[in-house]
């Protein structure tokens, strides 16, 4: 048995987290090796040659370093183009992030498009000032600040399913255990009185409208208008900071910055 395919076998004893590290570390140290293939090492970590377990504990809500999940995407995309690439085109590719930079630009356009499921600056991403670190440096006024990005891994896998421009930026393995998924998600159920007259309405979930911090944030909307219009601030998140003291709420400086510019980024239109 190779020695990949040993440690892969091994790694059953490990935690949930640490085995899926674990196989990533595999597949990514022998990328350009035929012999060791994601099915061989899913089958000997998991008993599954699918991955669809291996791909079922990346794929939570839990949020991550985006360069962590662009990472995983980016070796699984190059193994499975090992034979048809070849391995000097493949290594040459790899080295120079080729699979790596695919990603990005996808979520530059998810910033552009002001999805919810990045947390954090996205300032990085819009000025295309991505690289394969595991934080993302900006130079300001001659000092270097570490601005953490993250993404909700699923939202963001689904997301790039979803779009047709993106959808070949995901493993056919990881596609694959998201089809299970939908196929064996249970209806949603929702009871309905006999001559209901609110049967055709949609369901809402949640708070009612209005209650909570939602007229709070709101009243601070045209704040983050003048400091985006400005330019003091790039991004609505970035324009949070500004204006911290305002921002109501018992937790922490990054829930609440983040409520607020969520809220602005799904109700406001950016100005123009």
């Amino acid at each position: 048995m190779h020695e990949a395919l040993r440690a892969a076998l091994s790694s059953r004893d490990l935690s949930t987290a640490n085995r899926r590290h674990g196989i990533k570390a595999l597949l990514r140290e022998h990328l350009l090796d035929p012999d060791v293939s994601e099915r061989a090492l899913f089958e000997a970590a998991y008993d599954d040659a699918s991955g669809k377990e291996y791909w079922d504990s990346w794929l939570t809500r839990e949020h991550d370093h985006i360069f962590v999940l662009v990472d995983l995407l980016a070796i699984h995309n190059a193994k499975e183009r090992l034979l048809i690439a070849g391995r000097q085109t493949l290594s040459n590719a790899f080295r120079e992030n080729v699979f790596h930079d695919q990603i990005y630009r996808a979520m530059t356009d998810a910033a552009k498009r002001g999805e919810s499921w990045l947390y954090g600056d996205v300032t990085p991403l819009l000025e295309e000032k991505y690289h394969p670190k595991t934080v993302f440096s900006i130079v300001k006024q001659g000092t270097e600040r570490v601005v953490p990005l993250e993404v909700a891994r699923r939202s963001a896998v689904e997301w790039l399913c979803q779009d047709p421009n993106y959808k070949e930026l995901v493993p056919q393995s990881a596609q694959a255990a998201l089809r299970i998924d939908a196929a064996h998600a249970p209806p949603r159920f929702v009871p309905i009185a006999h001559n209901d007259t609110t049967r055709d309405q949609p369901v809402r979930r949640g708070r009612p409208e209005d209650t909570g911090y939602g007229p709070l944030d709101r009243a601070l909307f045209p704040l983050i208008d003048d400091l985006l219009a400005t330019g003091k601030a790039n991004t609505a998140y970035g324009a949070t900071q500004h204006i911290l003291e305002k921002i109501k709420g018992s937790g922490g400086d990054k829930s609440r910055r983040l409520r607020v510019s969520n809220l602005y980024k799904s109700e406001r239109k950016k100005p123009s």
